[in-house]
Order: structure tokens, then C-alpha cells, then sequence
């Protein structure tokens, strides 16, 4: 097991930490439900967290919010491959692909 702390750890651009920080995370449902916009309508949505997209959206609840369009990072074929199948099980599918982003559109 790789310890998270581990200076020779290389990030996912491929570079060594400066220095290491813990964080306290939290989903996107929590994040959205503690706004001002508390489940309103939302028509787009753009998730970019370097490598994390997945994660991000699997803490995301598509029962409650449905996003009509959606742009995720991608930036390996296996990262596409991986979001796909796991947005196809709301009925997204993969419109266009533009630089590293998908853009997935609710059927």
C-alpha cells in the first residue's frame, strides 16, 4: 500500500507534491444543498477536479437534480470509458468530446 504522504508519490500531471495538506471533503449533493440554489433547476453542469470527476459524480444524487447537460474531464481513454459507463446508468451518453472534456446530454 502506498502511503498518501509518500514524497515520491507523483501526482496525476506527473509531478512531485511541494508539500502535503490535509482536507475535509464533501459531496456535491452537500455542497448544492447547503447553496442558495438548493436543488433548483440546473440545466448545466461542469465538473474539472484534475482527476477526481469520477469520484465527484458518484457523490452526486441524479434522483434528486438532473442536469440536462453535463461537461466532465476526461483525461485518459480509460477515465472516458469509466465516467460513460457509470453516467449511461441515468441515461447520459457521450455527445462530443471537446479538447478533455465530455459533454454528456440527458436522454
Amino acid at each position: 500500500m502506498v502511503d498518501s504522504h509518500d514524497p515520491e508519490k507523483l501526482s496525476l500531471a506527473g509531478e512531485k507534491p511541494v508539500r502535503f495538506s490535509s482536507s475535509t471533503t464533501t459531496t456535491l449533493t452537500s455542497v448544492i444543498e447547503k447553496s442558495p440554489f438548493s436543488f433548483e433547476e440546473i440545466l448545466y453542469l461542469n465538473v474539472d477536479c484534475e482527476g477526481h470527476d469520477l469520484n465527484v459524480l458518484r457523490g452526486f444524487d441524479f434522483q434528486r437534480c438532473r442536469p440536462k447537460l453535463l461537461s466532465v474531464e476526461l483525461f485518459q481513454d480509460d477515465d472516458r470509458k469509466k465516467i460513460e459507463d457509470f453516467l449511461s446508468q441515468f441515461d447520459y451518453r457521450l455527445e462530443s468530446k471537446i479538447a478533455l472534456s465530455g459533454i454528456f446530454v440527458a436522454q
